[in-house]
């Protein structure tokens, strides 16, 4: 059975996919098909084999549940292995029923959820907001809008071009507007 989680930086459609070219047949989708890990733990049978990303995924956020996300970790993995469950991270390819990679499994989830929110194990999608993609007809518009004096200020005319200042000047630089003149304070 593989588990997918809601995500920032990697889709559940993206999870998917990967779970099954790993050899997940039946993929649960918790928060979606199910609320936590929790109901997941309760319908597992001794021998069923939990594919996961990376386990660092797993724990709900810390609002959402009693338990801090480092010990829903911990405690999820204990009451797996207790009903004879075994998990794979299909990211690092460790398993639970080898000591030295679960203990590694566990560590490096840890180190993910303490170092500063990191979901996700570095090399699988890299932090950050993702580059946004113009096309070259959105582009020749938004060059058009930046150029054209019809718009009185540079922020009027980013939002017609569909980007920011800073996006507009980096790209095409200046757009020869005069700087708004500032009141006289009396």
């Amino acid at each position: 059975m593989g588990l997918t989680f809601a995500s920032e930086r990697m889709k559940r459609s993206e999870q998917s996919r990967r779970l099954r070219a790993a050899g997940a047949s039946n993929i649960i989708h918790v928060g979606d098909d199910c609320p936590t890990w929790r109901d997941v733990v309760k319908i597992t049978r001794g021998g069923d084999t939990i594919w996961l990303i990376a386990l660092v995924m797993l724990p709900a956020s810390r609002h959402k549940d009693s338990m801090s996300p480092t010990t829903q970790v911990a405690s999820a993995m204990s009451e797996l292995i207790e009903r004879g469950a075994v998990i794979v991270e299909v990211h690092t390819g460790r398993r639970s029923d080898n000591k030295r990679q679960r203990e590694a499994m566990l560590e490096d989830a840890i180190r993910g959820l303490r170092g500063g929110g990191r979901r996700l194990p570095a090399g699988i999608i890299p932090p950050g907001r993702p580059r946004v993609e113009f096309s070259e007809e959105q582009l020749e518009r938004g060059r058009a809008a930046w150029f054209s004096r019809d718009y009185m200020t540079d922020r009027i005319a980013a939002k017609h071009a569909g980007m920011s200042r800073e996006m507009c000047r980096r790209r095409w630089g200046s757009s020869g507007r005069p700087w708004p003149k500032r009141r006289r304070k009396s």
